[in-house]
């Protein structure tokens, strides 16, 4: 048996905050548009999970458990001590190379083990190395002031700048740019791991360029989009007092079509991830 067969390449992509109920390959989305090709083509050729529940309701936790296949409260909040995926891998003698820009997912949290690269996106860094936590910490708290804890912030920043469309997280575009770039580069005579991870159907749903376009998004305007945002995050934290009866079934109805927009833009790119894969001398 080739040494191939024996360790076939893989790319392992997630998608944070996706819902099953706008996954085309799981039923009727209540939408008349086909958000999900990309993800549907894989399912018809490969396995669908029917029964697929995560550990946890949030980042941190949940990778916790699917990078390291340990439950998430079973230690502390991070990868000590517990065995992580790449490590395994490469010490199976595969090269690793993640790509992410979740804070809950950085070198901060020991996700970048086992790593051989490690795009950080967080802190602009590219390899597996501490030499960013500094300032991969600093930025850290930079996005949880402005998205998380402190909603208007975001609005009034948004508002005073003009820069309606700058999300907390890097877009699936440079994601992308910088996994092709690796897959171009690699040799697939050797055992791959390549993780992805893409940010673009997690609030704020900001979508950009022809995904304002699609035919089921209404004509929302740059500061509706942005005041929708920070309505969205104000519901989160029940210290705002009233910020759940002030959204109205309109604010319902353009924040579910603005996060449809999302999702078309991650399934693009996973399309695009899968043709680098199908390019003549990869897979």
């Amino acid at each position: 048996m080739s040494d191939v067969a024996e360790r076939p390449p893989i790319v392992f992509l997630t998608i944070d905050s996706l819902r099953r109920d706008e996954v085309g390959c799981y039923g009727d989305r209540g939408v008349d548009y086909d958000l999900t090709p990309e993800i549907d083509s894989l399912a018809a050729d490969g396995v669908r999970f029917d029964t697929a529940i995560s550990n946890a309701p949030n980042t941190l936790f949940s990778f916790l458990a699917t990078l390291t296949s340990t439950y998430p409260l079973a230690k502390k909040g991070n990868t000590a001590g517990r065995p992580a995926v790449a490590e395994e891998l490469s010490d199976a003698g595969y090269r690793t190379a993640g790509f992410h820009s979740n804070p809950f997912l950085s070198r901060h949290y020991g996700f970048h083990r086992g790593f051989d690269v490690y795009h950080d996106f967080t802190d602009g860094s590219g390899d597996g190395d501490d030499d960013g936590e500094s300032s991969l910490t600093n930025r850290f708290f930079e996005v949880l002031n402005r998205t998380l804890h402190r909603s208007p912030l975001l609005h009034e920043y948004a508002k005073e700048t003009k820069n309606y469309f700058t999300p907390p997280y890097t877009r699936a575009g440079p994601i992308n740019d910088a996994a092709t770039e690796h897959l171009r580069n690699v040799d697939f005579d050797d055992p791959q791991f390549v993780w992805v991870h893409y940010m673009d159907a997690h609030h704020p749903y900001l979508p950009t360029g022809k995904y304002r376009e699609l035919p089921f998004l209404p004509d929302i305007s740059p500061v509706r989009t942005v005041d929708l945002a920070a309505k969205i995050d104000l519901v989160k934290h029940p210290e705002y007092d009233g910020a759940r009866a002030s959204v109205s079934e309109r604010d319902v109805a353009d924040l579910r079509a603005l996060y449809r927009a999302q999702v078309k833009r991650t399934d693009d790119a996973v399309g695009e991830i899968v043709a680098e894969l199908k390019r003549p001398g990869n897979l």
